[in-house]
C-alpha cells in the first residue's frame, strides 16, 4: 500500500471506503467499504470505487450532489462515470 504519509509503500490493511455526508444534519454513515487485495480479487482501487458508485446509485439509492474522493483517483473513465 502506498502511504502519503510515509512517502513510501509499507505493509497494512488496504481499505477503500465510501462515506455519505449529510451537511444539513451534521452527520455521516461509512455506506460501503473494500479490502484492497488484489491477489486474490484482481481487482484494481479504480474498480473497487466504481462499483462503490455503481452500488450506491443502483442498490442504495443514495441522493448526492457531489463525489469527493482522493486526487489519485481522478482518472478520466471515473470522472466521467461521477458525473452521468
Amino acid at each position: 500500500m502506498n502511504s502519503g504519509n510515509e512517502h513510501r509503500v509499507i505493509q497494512g490493511i488496504g481499505l477503500v471506503n465510501c462515506v455519505y455526508v449529510n451537511h444539513e444534519i451534521g452527520n455521516f454513515w461509512v455506506v460501503d467499504y473494500r479490502i484492497y487485495d488484489p491477489d486474490r480479487d484482481g481487482k484494481t482501487n479504480i474498480e473497487h470505487v466504481t462499483e462503490m458508485l455503481q452500488n450506491l446509485v443502483y442498490h442504495k439509492n443514495l441522493p448526492f450532489k457531489a463525489v469527493l474522493m482522493d486526487t489519485w483517483y481522478a482518472t478520466n473513465n471515473l470522472m466521467l462515470y461521477a458525473v452521468r
